[in-house]
C-alpha cells in the first residue's frame, strides 16, 4: 500500500487536479508548484527528498493500521453481543433496557445494583 501512495504521489499534476474552484485559483497553483518542485526532483534523484517522502508514506499508513488495531482491540474489549437498539457490550444502559441479553457484564451490573441498593436501604432505616 504504502508503495502505491507513493508512486500515485510522483505524478506532475496541473493546477484543475487542486480544484481551484474551491479553494482558489492561487492557492491551487501554490500547491501544484509545491507538490511538482518535490516530484521533480525526486525524479532528478535526490535521495534525501525521496527518503523524506517514502517514510511520511510508511508513517502514514502505520498510522491507519495502528488505528485500525485499536477499533479491533475496543471492540473486542466491549464484549460486544446481540441487543435491540445497539445496547449492547458492557453498558450500564443495555442492562435497564435490554435484561435479557446473556452477558457476564449485566449479570455483575445486577448484582452490584442490588447491593447497593440493599445497602442504601439499610442506610436510610437507621
Amino acid at each position: 500500500m504504502v508503495a502505491l501512495a507513493h508512486n500515485a504521489f510522483l505524478v506532475i499534476r496541473t493546477v484543475e487536479s487542486f480544484e481551484p474552484q474551491y479553494i482558489g485559483y492561487a492557492a491551487a497553483e501554490q500547491r501544484c508548484d509545491y507538490h511538482n518542485r518535490i516530484v521533480s526532483d525526486i525524479k532528478s534523484g535526490n535521495k534525501e527528498v525521496e527518503k523524506y517522502w517514502k517514510t511520511f508514506f510508511l508513517n502514514e499508513e502505520l498510522k491507519k493500521d495502528r488505528k485500525l488495531a485499536e477499533k479491533k482491540a475496543k471492540l473486542a474489549a466491549n464484549g460486544f453481543g446481540l441487543g435491540e437498539g445497539g445496547l449492547v457490550g458492557c453498558s450500564i444502559l443495555a442492562e435497564c433496557f435490554c435484561p435479557l441479553l446473556p452477558n457476564p457484564c449485566y449479570t455483575l451490573f445486577v448484582l452490584i445494583f442490588c447491593a447497593v441498593g440493599k445497602l442504601i436501604n439499610l442506610i436510610t432505616k437507621i
